[in-house]
């Protein structure tokens, strides 16, 4: 479970994320279409890894005012009560249970928290790359049933069942 058969070591202690460029990109999918409706920041991530290199812990919050849709329209719709209710639910909210090493990046399955309901989910990360010394840019996925949060987006007379969330973000090690 060690992520040092990943070819590389992580630090153990507490990696945040920078606060800066960390966007998701939150993808529309149905099989005939791939599109991506919104982006959104990520306020704040974190992991942290035990002394012998092993992930047991991760959080994830993404601000829901910082989504944007691809037009103002589009913005307004996924920010609105009958979709997100970003006034009620400010936050959106993913922390990890359990860590299980691939091939390729791990599957973090844990509990998102989205609209006041609290949905068991795995996330996928699939790239992990040092970017220095002390820093881990790590790239995936979550895939999302959109009757998960009570919602159905409708494109090109197509419904959209699943919402793909993908995610790029670089991790610093902050010293205990």
């Amino acid at each position: 479970m060690s992520i040092k058969s990943a070819k590389w070591t992580v630090r153990p202690g507490v990696w945040h994320s920078r606060g800066t460029e960390e966007v998701l990109k939150i993808i529309t999918t149905t099989p005939v279409f791939h599109h991506l409706i919104a982006t959104a920041k990520v306020s704040t991530a974190m992991i942290v890894v035990d002394d012998l290199g092993v992930p047991t812990f991760a959080r994830v919050v993404v601000e829901t005012d910082s989504l944007i849709g691809m037009t103002a329209k589009l913005s307004e719709r996924i920010r609105s009560q009958s979709i997100l209710d970003c006034a009620k639910y400010p936050q959106i909210l993913f922390e990890s249970d359990s860590f299980q090493p691939l091939v390729e990046g791990f599957r973090v399955s844990g509990t998102l928290q989205i609209k006041g309901r609290r949905i068991k989910k795995d996330l996928w990360v699939k790239k992990l790359t040092w970017s220095g010394v002390e820093a881990l840019a790590i790239k995936g996925h979550l895939d999302l049933a959109a009757s998960e949060i009570g919602v159905g987006l409708i494109k090109r007379r197509c419904l959209a069942n699943t919402l793909r969330v993908e995610f790029a973000t670089t991790l610093e090690f902050q010293a205990d």
